[in-house]
């Protein structure tokens, strides 16, 4: 190979380095690589040069700076986010990526890079969804962004001259499936206790899975004089559907019960469950007792729509909060009503909440109790046994 000759027992490298004259960045566009490999191995010898060559000509082009690889970028990104609320969210799926991008220069990593493919079609194998999927490749074109227009090296060049293109896949939406009484009668029966608990929580407050899990202690309020109670989720919490904005969440009669029972077990976190001689808190509600109760309930190919991933047909756990807003509209609980307990609210919270709107949301949410109550419409539908009765589907509205 040119350039690449043996002294002693090592091959060594002089060679020029040359870009056209409009391509380089300064006034030099050709630069002297001479310098030995270290290595006594031709073949290494020669995939060292390859790799000198290249790293001369960007440096030619974009300006002389450091070879940064993932790992430089994406503890840069963590330390950013440390005193966020997310952050030990933002430090697991960090941790994922580091797997397969850890030692791969940045400015390597784009959308066609083979340790890329390799996560997507990993992912893909477990039977994660486009849209989970998304939030790995959503970190990655986040550290890629700050690498190219905010963070620089000791020469203040930037640690990546030209922003890769990388494309999120295109996701499907799952439609929510609202249970019926029926439905969850048998649902919860198969729970065991802990999880019970924690499902009956979901359906009654409509929060999210992960917010739920994270549900601490801290957050509780009691109002003695209308003896409400109820949990301050502070903005930028796990879960939040609106991260800017804290949410206020109002115990029903169901839900108080739960929590009142809860007190004592564990000393920061709400709902948690036994392993060993401890008490831990749940990571996510989606564990085997779940899988094993959809089952039992015939809720594991409860929509005919989106199988082509594992799971994607059977009841999940976000169907809960579906059917807090489902059973909220048949009750007759305004919209805006709905998208304030659901953490949708679009106006500004200045003041915090009012006594009075607190007592106004307790009301809306009370209603659920009523639901127990309610003898659950039926509709006809021919099947192919004949006309047989069914439970209706309740119109679904959008979590």
């Amino acid at each position: 190979m040119d350039g690449l000759f043996k002294r002693g027992k090592y091959w060594h490298v002089h060679k020029t380095v040359s870009v056209p004259p409009e391509a380089a960045i300064g006034a030099e566009h050709k630069t002297v690589i001479a310098c030995s490999t270290g290595t006594t191995n031709k073949k290494i010898a020669q995939a060292i040069l390859r790799k000198m060559e290249e790293n001369a000509a960007y440096d030619l082009i974009n300006g002389k700076s450091r070879h940064w690889v993932f790992d430089d970028a994406a503890k840069r990104y963590l330390d950013e986010r440390r005193e966020r609320k997310s952050w030990w969210e933002d430090c697991r799926r960090v941790d994922h990526l580091l797997d397969y991008l850890k030692d791969v220069p940045l400015r390597l990593v784009d959308g066609d890079h083979e340790k890329v493919k390799q996560l997507v079609a990993d992912c893909q194998a477990k039977g994660n969804a486009p849209g989970t999927i998304n939030h790995h490749l959503k970190v990655i074109i986040a550290i890629l962004n700050s690498a190219h227009s905010k963070w620089k090296d000791e020469n203040k060049a930037p640690m990546l001259a030209r922003k890769p293109y990388i494309q999120l896949l295109p996701t499907n939406p799952v439609k929510g499936f609202p249970l019926t009484q029926g439905h969850e009668k048998v649902l919860l029966n198969n729970l065991n206790a802990d999880l019970k608990d924690a499902v009956l929580f979901t359906l009654h407050t409509g929060l999210r899975n992960a917010t739920v899990c994270n549900l601490k202690w801290d957050f509780l309020i009691h109002y003695p004089d209308e003896d409400i109670l109820c949990f301050d989720i502070p903005e930028n919490y796990f879960g939040l559907k609106v991260k800017d904005r804290p949410h206020r969440v109002v115990l029903n009669s169901i839900a108080r019960e739960i929590v009142e029972r809860k007190l004592g077990e564990h000393e920061e976190y709400v709902f948690t469950y036994t392993t060993g001689r401890h008490r831990k808190p749940y990571s996510t509600l989606y564990t085997s007792s779940w899988i094993r109760a959809v089952d039992a309930a015939g809720l594991s190919e409860c929509r005919s729509e989106g199988r082509t991933a594992r799971g994607r047909s059977s009841l999940r756990v976000h169907d809960l909060r579906h059917s807090f807003s489902t059973r909220l509209r048949t009750l007759g609980v305004g919209l805006e009503d709905r998208k304030d307990l659901m953490g949708h609210k679009n106006k500004d919270i200045t003041t915090g909440y009012s006594a009075a709107e607190t007592q106004h949301l307790l009301d809306c949410v009370e209603k659920l109790v009523d639901w127990y109550q309610k003898r659950e419409p039926l509709y006809v539908a021919r099947g192919q046994a004949g006309l047989t009765r069914q439970p209706a589907t309740p119109h679904v509205v959008s979590a």
